[in-house]
């Protein structure tokens, strides 16, 4: 399949949590089980740029406050673990493959 076709996601229709970076992913149409946003960027997929922005405006709704999240988390030091914080700690980047957001609060 050619990056202009987007894929079939009906299976992600029962998953009811996401990573801040599949939930970005899914908005642009491209499949996570498929690719993350560097390979999506390094692969120069049709939608990368989209995914990318989704992502950013995701991360800049939870630092507002205005997107709820399950988890949210730090990007560790280095290739370190991910750690918790607060959504408004701006001392730390939030983790976009840690950090779970829920379905309902992506509709609302």
């Amino acid at each position: 399949m050619d990056d202009e076709t987007p894929p079939d996601l009906t299976h992600w229709k029962t998953v009811m949590e996401f990573t801040v970076e599949q939930a970005a992913l899914l908005v642009a149409g491209i499949d996570p089980f498929d690719h993350n946003l560097r390979s999506a960027r390094a692969s120069y997929h049709s939608r990368w740029k989209r995914a990318h922005g989704v992502a950013l405006g995701l991360v800049s709704a939870i630092r507002q406050g205005t997107l709820p999240t399950v988890v949210c988390q730090a990007e560790g030091e280095g290739f370190g673990p991910a750690f918790p914080i607060k959504h408004n700690d701006r001392s730390e980047e939030i983790s976009i493959q840690s950090t779970t957001i829920t379905r309902a609060s992506l509709m609302s």
